[in-house]
């Protein structure tokens, strides 16, 4: 395997991570008995004594795991001047936030208006951190990123996340508070996702104009010429529908 195919799967593993998660906590809330997706949080799908406790803890343990493995794929979008050192900084937060993931599914939330346990206790500290962590790797784009673009989103989505916890904050116990928390967990996980799409998208356009080239140059190299010296009509055929179109 090339490093090449390597980054290019650490980014889809990236990319997937938030559709997977998104899409199976929406299909276990569905078939979860007396579950609204409206009022409880996402958490409560895993904690003990729910129908689908296994596969919820399981999913989040595989969202983390999928963070992870591509954690160390977005330094690019840093500034060159700041590689490698803000890069590995970009790899520990991100790589720390999957982690904080992974302690969530195997440290289940009690159910609500139960005593607090350690365990639950645990699960509430690994959730807050791993928070810190993505909106700190959010802080390092918004000042780092290459691209005005990549930097402006990255600011506009800290400052909504920050909102967002706020008002998280002010709508517990409330018949809204789980849909708070799933747009504020979609602004976090869907923006990381965003980052590592369009990083996967620019390597693959890469890829196939550096593929194009070469096999531009080997045709060039073995066409025929005419007696008088001009390309043959049949290698002008070859090289032309060999270069892709750019609009």
């Amino acid at each position: 395997m090339t490093s090449t195919t390597w980054s290019r799967i650490r980014l889809g593993s990236v990319a997937a991570s938030f559709p997977v998660v998104a899409i199976g906590m929406l299909a276990l809330g569905s078939l979860t008995p007396g579950y609204s997706q409206l009022a409880d949080p996402v958490s409560r799908l895993a904690s003990s004594g729910e129908r689908w406790a296994p596969e919820a803890s399981g999913l989040i343990a595989i969202y983390g795991a999928m963070v992870i493995v591509g954690s160390g794929s977005l330094g690019q979008y840093l500034r060159r001047h700041d590689l490698p050192r803000r890069a590995n900084l970009l790899t520990l937060l991100l790589a720390s936030y999957g982690v904080a993931c992974m302690v969530v599914s195997i440290a289940p939330k009690n159910q609500p208006g139960t005593p607090p346990t350690l365990i639950s206790e645990l699960h509430v500290s690994a959730a807050v951190i791993g928070g810190g962590m993505l909106f700190g790797a959010m802080g390092l784009v918004a000042r780092r990123a290459a691209s005005r673009a990549v930097r402006s989103t990255a600011i506009a989505v800290g400052v909504l996340t920050a909102a967002g916890a706020v008002a998280l904050r002010l709508t517990w116990g409330t018949h809204v508070y789980g849909l708070n928390e799933r747009l504020l967990l979609a602004l976090g996980m869907g923006w990381l996702s965003a980052l590592a799409t369009l990083r996967w998208r620019a390597r693959s356009r890469r890829s196939a104009t550096a593929h194009s080239t070469s096999t531009i140059g080997d045709d060039l190299a073995s066409v025929t010429t005419s007696p008088g010296g001009e390309v043959s009509s049949r290698a002008r055929c070859r090289i032309r529908f060999r270069i892709p179109w750019q609009p």
